[in-house]
């Protein structure tokens, strides 16, 4: 995962998209910022088991899910996954979201 490459995408995500990484290490696929919220909330609904954190290092919110839920979710992988989504983003919900993850 390079933090340049999922800080840009998420700079740039104006929540209508689910930016997932695989984390080479673990096997595990991460979601930054926006897509983390709006990946929360998909598996929320589809019961998708997620872990939502924050990241110090990366200084936003982030949320992972394992390779086997990602499948169900989407049937995709690969090293960068890219989802759309018709989801709002509330800003206010999304700061107290935030602020409860810290």
């Amino acid at each position: 995962m390079n933090p340049e490459v999922i800080t840009l995408k998420e700079v740039l995500n104006d929540g209508t998209q689910i930016n997932l990484h695989l984390n080479g290490t673990t096997g595990a696929y991460a979601a930054y910022g926006f897509s983390a919220f709006n990946l929360c909330k998909v598996a929320g609904q589809k019961g998708i088991e997620a872990v939502a954190a924050y990241s110090n290092e990366m200084a936003m919110p982030v949320v992972q899910i394992s390779a086997k839920e990602l499948a169900k979710l989407t049937g995709q992988s690969g090293e960068a996954v890219s989802l759309k989504t018709d989801l709002d983003i509330d800003r206010a919900e999304y700061r107290n979201w935030v602020q409860g993850l810290r």
